[in-house]
C-alpha cells in the first residue's frame, strides 16, 4: 500500500508573506475594477471596457508572487518583501495624493477599503520579507562551519 505523501507546512514567515501579498493583490484587483474616488479621475486612458489596467496588472503580479512564495523556494519571501517595498514606495511617492485621499475619506467605502487592504498587505509582506532575509542570511552555511576542527599539534 502506498502512503499518501504529506508535505511539511509552509513556514510561518512564508505564510505571512503570502497572506500580505494576497491582500495586496486583491486590493489592487479591486482598484482595477473600480478605481474609486480620488484626486485624479481616469477616463479613457489605460482602460479596457470598464477595467483600469495599471492596478489590475499590479494585482496580478502580487498574486503571482504569492503563488511563488507558496512553492517553498527559500528566498521567495525575500523577493515578495522587495516587491512590497517597491509598492510601498510607489504609494508614498507617485500615488501619495490618491492614497492619502482614499485613506482619509472612509465614507468612500470602496476606495478606503481597497487602499487599506493594499497598504496593510504591503506592510505585512515587507516586514516578513525583511525577517525572512535575516533568517536566510543566518542559516546560510559559512566556509568555517564545513571545516574540521584543527587537530592537536604534534608532540
Amino acid at each position: 500500500m502506498n502512503a499518501a505523501k504529506t508535505s511539511a507546512p509552509l513556514p510561518g514567515l512564508a505564510r505571512l508573506s503570502m497572506v500580505g501579498l494576497i491582500g495586496t493583490g486583491l486590493g489592487f484587483l479591486g482598484a482595477g475594477v473600480d478605481p474609486g474616488p480620488g484626486p485624479r479621475t481616469v477616463k479613457g486612458s489605460l482602460t479596457v471596457a470598464h477595467l483600469y489596467l495599471p492596478p489590475l496588472l499590479v494585482g496580478l503580479v502580487a498574486l503571482t508572487m504569492a503563488g511563488l512564495v507558496a512553492t517553498r523556494i527559500r528566498w521567495m519571501p525575500v523577493v515578495g518583501g522587495l516587491i512590497a517595498c517597491i509598492l510601498l514606495i510607489g504609494a508614498a511617492t507617485f500615488g501619495s495624493a490618491s492614497v492619502y485621499f482614499r485613506l482619509t475619506h472612509p465614507a468612500a467605502v470602496i476606495g478606503f477599503t481597497e487602499d487599506s487592504i493594499q497598504v496593510v498587505g504591503e506592510a505585512i509582506a515587507f516586514g516578513t520579507g525583511c525577517a525572512a532575509a535575516i533568517q536566510f542570511v543566518r542559516r546560510r552555511p559559512t566556509a568555517t562551519s564545513n571545516q574540521r576542527p584543527a587537530s592537536e599539534p604534534d608532540r
